[in-house]
């Protein structure tokens, strides 16, 4: 049995999992709530289908009136007469909601505001979002897109990407040619930065909208954004065509990772960088792959999880280089801690004062860097620099929370050059 599989299984014996399940008969929909661990036949075909989850951002949705969903939501336990309590969730998201679900018959999904309850784990969260097939994220943007065009955008950054390695490789060989005549010579059939700009401008836009929505400013989202194996961002006002306007985020990513790419080829050429310097758009997209590079800090917490040891603490740093970097906020200050914790596997009990919540979580930290150096079996090591005495409760964003957290640094040498006696491994380890 795959570790993931595992993890399934163990997540639907759980008995604070809980899953909205969507079926159809007779052109009728029914949805209702299921708990795995007691209703075998729902935790069988979890095991064999699995179960998307939601992704959405609250926002005001407490200004509202609560969503009324017992009309169309039963729960399973009671034999489907348990009244379903009300929902916060915004209005101009509920159809949208409910045409997404009636997209996906036969389908079990996870949905905070209908299957978390206010006892439920904090850390079950990491696992919920880990092991489901696919996150839908619900993002707070206006202007409808092609995914047609946002392809062939990525394909012709990706034909780009290898005319800037040529120009580079070019002026190096002809430092007298010109920007034109580099862009005649090697742009003829590939579109250089200024035509991508040229042509491609709505959806450069679109990859803006996307990174810069209010979805991306939060932290709870971030482990939401983070440990699914992939994740689907959808506009939360198309009821009409909930599946038209879907695009794998893996896409956004290429995007900005093959501009920041070439970028870094064009900034290292006085030529090229001045002939660009104008171009606005395409720039400040490559310069957004820093907050959406997605890759390397989803392998960087499955290592924690999976174990392998010889990688876990550098890409570990990784995530924790994104958290350091990241200016995403949160109403509670306590959220700081418990909004990461499911991506690093870390068990902080729910507390009120967030010097305790802070204490708590330092502890948990140490523990966890001190198991993964004494397991590591490359040349690294890692240790809590910060102390008891940062303030959390005026803690400005995630990245005042984070900069300076743990420091990682290259292991020394079992043995000096002088051939010392070895050094201890309890030196490198807070």
């Amino acid at each position: 049995m795959s570790k993931h599989h595992e993890g399934i299984r163990q997540l639907c014996q759980n008995q604070d999992f809980r899953l909205l399940h969507v079926t159809r008969h007779k052109n009728k929909y029914k949805m209702r709530l299921v708990r795995p661990c007691i209703h075998k036949g729902h935790q069988q075909r979890v095991l064999e289908e699995g179960y998307y989850a939601l992704s959405h951002l609250w926002g005001n949705a407490k200004d509202y009136p609560y969503w009324q969903v017992d009309d169309f939501i039963s729960d399973k336990e009671g034999g489907g007469r348990r009244k379903v309590d009300p929902v916060p969730m915004r209005p101009e998201k509920r159809d949208t909601l409910i045409a997404l679900l009636k997209k996906h018959v036969n389908s079990y999904w996870w949905i905070d505001v209908l299957c978390a309850r206010v006892d439920t784990p904090l850390m079950i969260m990491g696992s919920i979002y880990r092991y489901c097939k696919s996150c839908v994220a619900l993002i707070d943007m206006a202007d409808p897109f092609s995914m047609h065009r946002l392809e062939a955008l990525s394909g012709a950054l990706s034909k780009a990407s290898g005319g800037y390695y040529y120009a580079n490789r070019l002026l190096h060989r002809r430092p007298n040619i010109t920007s034109k005549q580099v862009e005649r010579l090697v742009f003829s059939n590939i579109l250089s930065l200024h035509g991508i700009e040229r042509n491609f401008g709505k959806e450069l836009n679109v990859v803006l909208q996307v990174i810069q929505s209010q979805w991306f400013t939060r932290v709870w989202t971030a482990q939401e954004f983070l440990l699914p194996k992939q994740i689907i961002i959808m506009p939360e006002q198309r009821a009409s065509a909930p599946t038209r306007y879907r695009m794998d985020f893996a896409l956004l990513e290429k995007i900005t990772e093959r501009l920041d790419t070439i970028y870094r080829v064009v900034d290292r050429i006085p030529l090229l960088a001045k002939s660009t310097q104008h171009l606005a758009l395409t720039r400040h997209v490559g310069s957004m792959h820093v907050l959406c590079g997605r890759s390397h800090q989803h392998e960087g917490v499955l290592d924690i999880y999976n174990n392998h040891r010889s990688r876990v603490l550098p890409r570990l740093r990784n995530v924790f280089e994104a958290l350091a970097s990241s200016s995403r906020v949160c109403a509670v200050s306590v959220d700081y801690v418990y909004g990461v914790i499911g991506m690093l596997e870390l068990d902080v009990p729910r507390l009120d004062h967030p010097q305790d919540v802070w204490k708590a979580f330092l502890s948990e930290l140490r523990r966890l860097l001190a198991h993964l150096t004494e397991q590591d079996q490359g040349c690294m090591w890692a240790k809590v620099v910060k102390d008891e005495t940062f303030d959390l409760a005026n803690a400005e964003n995630l990245g005042h929370v984070y900069t300076g957290l743990v420091k990682f640094s290259r292991r020394r040498n079992r043995k000096s050059k002088r051939g010392s006696q070895p050094v201890s491994k309890d030196s490198n380890v807070s």
